[in-house]
């Protein structure tokens, strides 16, 4: 019997270790027959997927973003399958056949830049394009400390994220603060929304 509790021991602990791993896709069906995105908006943080799905059905769809940060090819009545890897920002899409940049069938996807808290330190690390995002090349990040005016951190940087607070730059960074960051993405002359704020306290 002593022979057979170190195997159970072992698989309760190792079932017992949290997973680490990315987020989880979001899913986003496309109506075959309609005119609809479900669910119309979803939210991931950044470097999160999300993953659009048609079967082939009698209206052709497809999925656009407003200035072409992403597109799912021309519209089609076949299956589609479609998954994009994203940075941070606010992206409002639509059906090209059915949808328009102000509306008809279209959906939004939000997406908060994320944080890392440094050891022993107040800066910490802010990551609004983790490598292998898709919906742009350049970024503008902005920050505010509590509920004050937004400012300029980055603009139309090519890196996807920076330590806040390290020498100074953009300023101190100070324990027990509250700072709130935002950020969009682009490419060329084509820009997201700003991202949903998010907040952390070193």
């Amino acid at each position: 019997m002593r022979r057979m509790l170190a195997p159970i021991v072992v698989l309760v602990l190792v079932l017992a270790v949290p997973s680490f791993g990315g987020a989880a896709t979001k899913e986003v069906t496309i109506s075959p027959n309609g005119t609809s995105f479900d669910p119309s908006t979803v939210r991931v943080t950044a470097g999160g997927d999300v993953h659009w799905s048609k079967s082939a059905g009698a209206l052709s769809h497809n999925v656009r973003e407003d200035g072409e940060l992403f597109r799912s090819g021309d519209p089609t009545n076949g299956a589609i399958d479609f998954s994009v890897t994203f940075s941070a920002g606010k992206f409002h899409y639509y059906c090209e056949i059915h949808g328009s940049a102000s509306g008809g069938m279209s959906g939004f996807v939000k997406v908060p830049v994320k944080f890392k808290g440094a050891p022993g330190g107040a800066p910490f690390t802010v990551t609004w394009a983790p490598g292998g995002s898709e919906t742009g090349s350049s970024y503008d990040v902005q920050y505010r400390i509590g509920a004050g005016v937004w400012m300029k951190w980055k603009r139309n940087t090519a890196t996807g994220s920076g330590v806040f607070g390290k020498n100074g730059d953009p300023e101190t960074a100070q324990n027990g603060t509250a700072y709130q960051f935002r950020a969009r993405s682009g490419d060329g002359s084509a820009k997201s929304g700003w991202s949903p704020k998010a907040s952390f306290t070193p």
